[in-house]
């Protein structure tokens, strides 16, 4: 009886295990420099191009230095913006 419920066992726990890498798959797999740049947008790494490039105008729009009086934080912030964009461009995401 023990090794019935031992079988029971590591089935669901292939079951368990299975659901979790499915319910993962739509996640794309990026190095961590890509996914470092989803992060300074604000973005799921399950965001399309087209996200992307609406969050990447939003962002210009509020750190650009005109409007901010050329606060030099945020034109730091710009910058990483603008390198962010440009890794996830590179990264070929659709």
């Amino acid at each position: 009886l023990l090794g019935a419920e031992f079988a029971i066992d590591a089935h669901l726990i292939r079951l368990c295990m299975q659901h979790v890498r499915n319910a993962h798959s739509h996640l794309r797999r990026f190095p961590p420099r890509v996914l470092a740049a989803f992060d300074s947008l604000g973005l799921e790494q399950t965001a399309t191009l087209q996200e992307v490039r609406v969050r990447y105008k939003e962002l210009v729009k509020r750190f650009h230095p005109d409007a901010n009086g050329g606060d030099r934080t945020m034109e730091g912030r710009l910058e990483q913006v603008i390198q962010a964009y440009n890794h996830l461009k590179a990264s070929g995401i659709e």
